[in-house]
């Protein structure tokens, strides 16, 4: 899991215990049944009504590989292993699949193809990156769109408690109001538990990824782009380079140095990136 995931994780429980937990002389009471069956079952029911299964499959399946397992990766790191990929074109040691990032790969045997003119190929490398785009962005908006019903619900559930409350005055005393009252407030309570500590963290988690992944098929397209316009290798790495700030270009600079004197060229040590869109 990731380590930043665990942490806010451990600080969320420990948040919820001591602010919500702790002080109550009935903890049980949050376990509520009909509070619990409205809210989330709720949620689930109006999401399975909103969503088709196929959909829901995806972002489950960033929730668990994006967000919990995801191994975060360097700006630096990535835009290493394109300059390393630009330095193997130029040189002429380019080979298929040499990259960890597989629309580096896609971007580069597009740009191998010698009967793709360059308005062709920035045609293509928008269309594709736009294709993800659209996949990443369309889980953060289902997120945000299911965040919006647990609060919702909760508030049904307050009011249905209520309207018991109502019912119950003058008849069963103080003790039925409170128990009434008690479970009105428990559904509000989840309600509001399930949408800012679950569904609008997770939604922006996957907007953050969406633009951390636009920003790196952004900076490859443009590469393969002056690429195919002719441009010499020296402004293709310096245009690369110029999306990092100061002390990052400096130190990146500095390690490929050694390719200007004809060393070794550095290997990317990363893992493979799971794409999203082939």
């Amino acid at each position: 899991m990731n380590s930043s995931v665990f942490i806010g994780l451990v600080a969320c429980c420990t948040v919820v215990y001591f602010g919500i937990v702790h002080g109550l002389s009935a903890p049980a009471m949050l376990l509520n049944s009909h509070a619990l069956i409205l809210v989330m079952g709720g949620t689930v029911a109006i999401t399975l009504f909103s969503y088709s299964f196929e959909k829901i499959s995806e972002v489950w399946n960033f929730v668990k590989n994006g967000f919990f397992f995801k191994k975060t990766k360097k700006d630096t790191a990535m835009i290493e292993d394109l300059l390393v990929t630009v330095k193997n074109w130029y040189g002429g040691s380019w080979y298929q699949n040499s990259s960890n990032h597989p629309f580096v790969n896609d971007s580069f045997r597009i740009l191998n193809e010698s009967d793709i003119s360059a308005a062709d190929v920035t045609h293509i490398l928008h269309a594709r990156r736009d294709a993800v785009a659209r996949k990443y962005f369309e889980d953060a908006k289902v997120l945000n769109n299911i965040a919006k019903y647990p609060p919702h619900l909760g508030l049904l559930g307050a009011s249905s408690g209520m309207i018991q409350m109502m019912v119950s005055l003058g008849k069963g005393g103080i003790e039925v109001i409170g128990s009434a009252m008690a479970v009105a407030l428990t559904a509000t309570l989840w309600g509001i538990f399930m949408n800012n500590f679950i569904f609008l963290p997770l939604s922006d988690s996957a907007t953050k990824a969406a633009e951390d992944e636009m920003y790196i098929r952004n900076m490859i397209v443009e590469a393969v782009i002056l690429i195919k316009r002719g441009h010499a290798e020296k402004v293709v790495t310096e245009t690369v380079v110029s999306r990092l700030s100061a002390p990052q270009r400096i130190a990146l600079k500095s390690k490929f140095k050694q390719l200007q004197n004809g060393g070794a060229i550095p290997a990317y040590k990363g893992k493979k990136n799971q794409d999203k869109a082939a």
